[in-house]
Parts: structure tokens; sequence; C-alpha cells
């Protein structure tokens, strides 16, 4: 009997880096902005033998979609997933003068949503397996500076050292439901 290992290891984590945005791809809350950019497809599907999508849903609801389209095996892809979100300024300072006006001073930021896949197929078992990261941008936090709106990026990285690709998914609970899957054709 084959015993199949599954290394999953998920890292999440929150990092802070400002923007400015587009509205068009931005839906504002009072203290977050969120990123509605979140369908991506990576590949030609014209030139696909493969397509594996990474889906997030919070609620039942569409969070994230990113399609690969697989021209061969071994597939290897480099990738930005918010590359509408390149270049911006951020409030860096504010410096209060005598007179009571603020002068604002700001820096270029880039958001950085850069990540990778590998898949290849496993000589061992049926399936595909590899390796990814993807570096997916929920929006953005509003924080105070001195009275000013400043904006901070808040991004989810899912890095995944080793994994057999097939349908399964990772659920958390919480105050939300949010699951993290993939789906092979």
């Amino acid at each position: 009997m084959k015993k199949y290992i599954l290394g999953i290891s998920v890292i999440s984590s929150i990092l802070l880096s400002g923007c400015a945005t587009s509205n068009s791809m931005l839906k504002k809350d009072e203290s977050f902005i969120k990123y509605n950019n979140n369908e991506h497809t990576i590949g030609n599907k014209e030139n696909a033998i493969k397509t594996l999508t990474f889906h997030k849903t919070i609620n039942g609801e569409n969070d994230y979609k990113i399609t690969f389209y697989i021209d061969k095996f071994p597939y290897h892809k480099e990738f930005n997933l918010c590359t509408d979100q390149s270049n911006f300024k951020r409030l860096k300072s504010v410096t209060t003068y005598k007179n009571k006006k603020d002068k604002l001073t700001y820096e270029d930021i880039a958001v950085d949503c850069n990540g990778y896949i590998n898949v290849f197929k496993n000589k061992y078992v049926k399936g595909l397996s590899g390796n990814y990261k993807l570096k997916l941008l929920n929006g953005f936090n509003i924080a105070k500076l001195k009275g000013h709106d400043m904006k901070l990026e808040s991004t989810t990285i899912h890095e995944v050292s080793t994994t057999m690709f097939e349908d399964f998914a990772i659920e958390s609970k919480g105050s939300n439901t949010t699951k993290y899957f993939w789906t092979i054709k």
C-alpha cells in the first residue's frame, strides 16, 4: 500500500506598506479599502495541456481565483498578482509649522505581490506535485498620521514547499469561514 505524504505549510502574514489606489479596483470601508482585482490568469489557454486553479472563498463567496494554464511539464512560472498597484506615494511624515499648516512628505512605494509556481507530474503516484508562493493583496488598512490618512497594504502569503495538487480544501473558521482549494482540469 502506497503512503501519500502531503506536506503543507501555509504561511499567512500581513505586511505593512502603503499605496495610492485606483478606485475601480478598490472598495472603501471606513478603515479598510478592499482590493477587488482578485481574478488572475497566468499562461495561454490555447496552449494549455492542464488547467490548475487556486480558489479562496470567504463565507462561500469567491475572494480570489488564480488560473494557471500549464503548457508543459515540468512547469515553472513567476508572476506579480498586483501589477496595477505598482508605483505609489505613501505618506511618510507630517511636519506642522507654527502657522498650523502641515507639510506632508511622501515616499514612493511598490506593492510586492510576486510569486511563483512549480508543477510536475509525480512519477510515484498519479497526479501533479509541486510548490508555490502566492502573495495576495487583500487591500489597504487606513491609518492616521497626525490626522492625515495613510494607506498600509495588507497582503496574505500562501507558500507551500511540497504538495500534491488535487481537489482538497484547507478551511479556517472564526468570524468568517475561509477556504483555500485547488481544482484541476
